[in-house]
């Protein structure tokens, strides 16, 4: 895992030195151990390199082919870069080292991109120059797990693992209004836009082909996943397989040079992340788990300690307290553009603590998307078989059953009614998470001069991300469209901003491509059997967890930060908020925000994401100097 930057001037102006060193001082936390850097007339690779695998200096990138003809700068890891490359020796290939950029590389010299890209398994982010064809490639993995941002401008291209190596070299930037928009909505900034714009990110699964000679500029997409649920398949057989593919991918997100480590929640996802590597693996597991004081409803320090005991692992707890929010600064820093999933505070704690010791951890992101895992899934499929059933003139029967089915899936606030009512909603009242402000109230809370208010920007992203992914099945859209937003925008960037600015790689066993295909495939009636979020690996939890697994509730991965908002974190967010920079900036209604504040300091109501989105985009303008 490693942090890239490059630039190519079309007008032939040499890369130079220096703008390539001010933009690498920006992803050096993402590579501690090196840097390297390639400087060929208009062409500028670098690299910063976190050594993981082929930990000598044969390793070092920006790394050439051996004709000599194609160079790369490239992050990320290839789980089946050895049987690639047992292939490409078969045929006549050379290795000259044990890197997986080098099968990269070949690799491409064999197949092409188009047939690389459909045959690797990884997360990445690399910039390819093929001097033959005089063409530029930027790809990026399935998923999105490693971030590509570029920015391109009639004179040149530049491109970087972060936002912030851009900005250090491009001056004339303005705000993405619309993508701030969205970020009050949802607490991040929406790909493929950035914070800027003129700065944007490569989308998931793409390739931008640059042919530098005619700056023809080609983006193409190389997967799609489709949440069918057309595959032939038993409850038996599906939850076989889901077995069998989990410990499969597993074991390939354990390859490194180095030891590796796990995280460990009270949730299915790590859980089995933990306890099938414990069971296939010859030494003890090492887990980290992370909790909090005085407060008992977020705590999930006991179950994860039980599954520790279970399987002996060499197992550590992180404690937060509520002055943990003293390194809000430095956290923030690592994302470049304004964030506010909360939970980035805990990750940040338990990926510090991981570091001490290794470089590379598994987690457990992606189940809740692949398998159903929050109550959004259970309404929507509740919804769709009520819809369904209801034309069959079954309705009588069925209310009874669809109240029995809702209150068993937990959701105590969906009745018949709803779930009549659920099956017109729009698409981005199905996507939107009524966490920050409703895309409706955007614009009541901007300064009163503020024109750009675009109320209609995260209802247009929204109605986009459910368009793309519709697959007949209301359920299995919504599926794919949370892998393109919640996922993608939040999740993903959260593990990797806040993992690597720590120079902690990250990986994700759940975002297999081929588990992933699987998934897909399932029937909803088998993967949400009964409204029953994540039932298949409720069913494996408790096999390899705990016999009661399939009864406990699902918990969020977050901070007490409710309470903490309320009483400890209360002169922290008046001065940041009220003491009169914020006002200054005339972004904000700062009556309105204030009545947001009391509002929820007197407990008439819970505007935590809010306030939290507020207090992070504060300290985003401050570090920026906006």
């Amino acid at each position: 895992m490693c942090g890239i930057s490059g630039v190519y001037h079309f007008d032939g102006r040499p890369a130079e030195r220096d703008e390539l060193q001010r933009m690498l001082q920006h992803v050096q936390s993402r590579g501690p151990d090196g840097e390297g850097t390639l400087l060929e007339g208009p062409l500028g690779l670098g690299h910063r390199r976190l050594s993981i695998i082929e930990l000598s200096e044969l390793g070092k990138q920006p790394m050439n082919d051996g004709s000599g003809t194609v160079s790369i700068t490239y992050n990320g890891e290839i789980y089946n870069y050895r049987e690639l490359r047992s292939y490409l020796e078969t045929v006549g290939m050379t290795f000259s080292t044990g890197s997986d950029t080098e099968v990269l590389l070949n690799g491409y010299r064999r197949w092409g991109m188009d047939g690389l890209l459909k045959r690797i398994d990884g997360m990445f982010a690399f910039v390819l120059f093929d001097r033959r064809l005089q063409q530029l490639f930027a790809c990026r993995d399935r998923f999105g797990e490693k971030p590509l941002y570029y920015f391109v401008h009639e004179k040149r291209i530049r491109f970087s693992s972060s936002v912030n190596s851009i900005t250090a070299t491009e001056q004339d930037l303005s705000l993405n209004m619309g993508a701030l928009d969205h970020y009050l909505c949802e607490l991040c900034i929406p790909q493929p836009f950035s914070i800027w714009n003129e700065i944007r990110q490569l989308p998931p699964a793409s390739m931008l082909q640059v042919d530098v000679r005619k700056r023809k500029f080609t983006e193409s997409r190389y997967w799609q996943l489709a949440f069918t649920g057309d595959g032939k398949m038993s409850e038996t057989e599906a939850l076989g397989e889901t077995e069998r593919l989990l410990k499969k991918t597993i074991l390939e997100r354990t390859v490194a040079d180095v030891p590796v480590a796990c995280l460990l929640s009270s949730g299915a996802d790590s859980g089995l992340v933990v306890s099938m590597l414990a069971q296939q693996s010859e030494q003890p597991v090492n887990t980290f788990s992370v909790g909090f004081t005085g407060d008992d409803a977020q705590n999930e320090l006991p179950q994860a300690k039980a599954l520790a005991k279970k399987y002996d692992t060499n197992h550590q707890e992180i404690i937060i307290e509520p002055d943990a929010v003293a390194i809000l600064p430095e956290i923030l820093a690592a994302f470049g553009e304004p964030f506010a999933d909360s939970s980035a505070l805990p990750s940040y704690y338990i990926y510090r603590a991981i570091k001490t010791d290794f470089k590379v951890a598994l987690g457990g992101d992606g189940g809740d998307e692949l398998f159903g895992g929050y109550h959004d899934y259970a309404t929507c499929f509740l919804a769709e078989t009520f819809a369904r059933e209801s034309k069959s003139g079954l309705a009588g029967s069925l209310e009874r059953t669809a109240n029995a089915l809702a209150f068993r899936a937990g959701l105590t606030d969906v009745n018949t009614g709803h779930l009549r009512d659920y099956t017109g909603f729009p698409p981005e009242r199905k996507l939107h998470r009524e966490m920050g402000f409703a895309p409706g109230e955007i614009a009541s809370v901007y300064h009163p001069d503020l024109k750009h208010a675009q109320a209609d920007f995260t209802r247009s992203y929204l109605q986009h991300a459910w368009q793309k992914n519709e697959t007949g099945s209301m359920t299995g859209t919504l599926s794919g469209a949370f892998l393109d937003t919640r996922l993608l925008n939040d999740y993903l960037v959260k593990v990797d901003r806040s993992a690597m600015a720590l120079g902690l790689e990250v990986r994700s066993p759940f975002l297999s491509p081929e588990l992933a295909a699987f998934a897909a495939k399932i029937p909803d009636a088998i993967r949400l059997k009964n409204g029953q979020g994540k039932y298949l690996l409720k069913k494996l939890g408790a096999k390899y967890i705990d016999p009661e697994f399939e009864k406990r509730p699902k918990r969020g991965f977050g901070i007490p930060l409710d309470r903490w908002l309320r009483k400890e974190l209360k002169p922290f967010t008046q001065d940041l908020l009220f003491s009169g920079k914020l006002e200054q900036r005339k972004l904000f209604d700062m009556k309105k925000l204030q009545a947001v504040f009391d509002e929820h300091c007197s407990g008439r109501a819970d505007h935590r994401h809010k306030l939290w989105a507020l207090i992070c985009l504060e300290s985003w303008f401050k570090r920026n100097s906006l």
